[in-house]
């Protein structure tokens, strides 16, 4: 009868899962095509997500990715099926797809597999644009690609040889070309992604003497000087910010953290991606130097602007940061009424949207009920401590 079946269903299940235990991925897949025909309309996220690991494991990507998609419509917060997915894009090959799974996986769980994951897709797609033979806009996204990658791959080899070999080059383009002023915006651009951020200054200063209306120019001179962070550092960054903020330039550029946004949404207005970037990236220089009225108030405008894609159901790293940010700010800071308030529902929508995974924000958490529940407290204080071997912001 039909209920034989779906029992039937359920223990080939659980014996393919058997299976997968002992990496018998042959008998991963036999079980589970049993498993669906016996009862294929009530089959659950778990039981798409092991069909599609049988293929994935059997050398069969592409049919791996239809059940592996079906997996995550069914439950959209289930990291493995991610993994799995971004694998099988690797396998075929497909290197927009294996950086956007793979993106979303440390999006969920930020460690090292996964952080190595997105940095070889990053320099697998900028890779492809480096044999593309590229123009000046598609080179700075290349650079800045690469410069990511390090933040995912610290030290690898490969890409400090890449970034090395632009900087040569580059260095050689300068002395047939001096008064280039986007070579220098490259050159700093590639000295930034190798962290030397004082070479970076003085590059892009000369690029901002020979180009003063370039907004991509000012925005990077500004990441120089925040990164650099020495004394007078910050405010010459918040003064580039604002000189961008306030319309004294055009923009005609998009920097390259929107364009990974591009793999999960249509291209937003390129004038709304850097105000909001720059909005935040300004306000983080007034956290730095304390100064938590004007980051409040450069956070909330940030939040005008139309969110950034999600990744996956995912805030957006920099969506989430932002809420971190000024729940902390109002928490710890401002004696307005309703602010504690306000930092409340602040938390739980970072908190709900995957900073759950985040122990800085679930300790924020706990702060705020450290006030007034402490069963509460404590047991945030224990889903932090359960992470607390996560990477975290800075």
């Amino acid at each position: 009868g039909e209920k034989d079946k779906q029992k039937l269903a359920v223990l080939y299940f659980k014996r393919a899962g058997m299976h997968h235990w002992v990496l018998d991925y042959e008998s991963v897949l036999a079980d589970m095509k049993r498993s669906f025909e016996c009862n294929p309309e009530g089959a659950k996220a778990e039981y798409y997500y092991l069909l599609g690991v049988g293929y994935l494991r059997t050398n069969q990507p592409q049919e791996a990715i239809k059940p592996l998609e079906k997996s995550i419509d069914l439950d959209p917060w289930y990291v493995n099926a991610y993994e799995q997915l971004s694998i099988a894009y690797y396998q075929l090959q497909d290197t927009e797809n294996y950086l956007k799974y793979s993106l979303i996986a440390f999006q969920f769980d930020p460690m090292p597999s996964n952080a190595q994951n997105v940095g070889f897709g990053m320099c697998n797609l900028a890779t492809i644009i480096r044999k593309q033979n590229p123009g000046s806009e598609a080179m700075f996204h290349m650079v800045e690609l690469y410069g990511s990658c390090l933040s995912f791959l610290p030290g690898d080899k490969e890409v400090l040889a890449v970034l090395n070999d632009f900087k040569v080059k580059l260095e050689a383009a300068l002395v047939q070309a001096h008064d280039e002023p986007s070579y220098w915006l490259f050159y700093g651009a590639t000295l930034i992604a190798k962290s030397d951020y004082d070479g970076a200054v003085k590059a892009l200063e000369r690029a901002k003497m020979l180009d003063n209306g370039n907004a991509a120019i000012l925005i990077k001179l500004a990441q120089a000087y925040r990164l650099r962070n020495t004394e007078g550092g910050l405010q010459r960054a918040i003064d580039e910010f604002t000189t961008v903020l306030e319309g004294k330039v055009e923009i005609s550029f998009s920097s390259n953290r929107e364009r990974l946004a591009e793999l999960f949404a249509k291209k937003q207005d390129r004038t709304v991606a850097v105000k909001r970037s720059a909005h935040y990236q300004r306000a983080m220089c007034y956290v730095t130097a304390k100064q938590f009225t004007k980051a409040e108030a450069d956070f909330r405008a940030y939040l005008t602007f139309p969110a950034e894609p999600k990744v996956g159901p995912v805030l957006a790293d920099r969506h989430m940061r932002v809420l971190y940010e000024l729940a902390n700010i109002l928490l710890w800071y401002s004696e307005a009424d309703g602010a504690k308030d306000e930092a409340l529902k602040l938390i739980q929508a970072a908190y709900d949207g995957g900073g759950r995974y985040n122990p800085k924000l679930v300790v924020l958490l706990a702060a705020y009920y450290g006030k007034n529940d402490d069963a509460k407290a404590w047991t945030y204080l224990a889903e932090a401590e359960a992470l607390n071997a996560r990477p975290t912001w800075e």
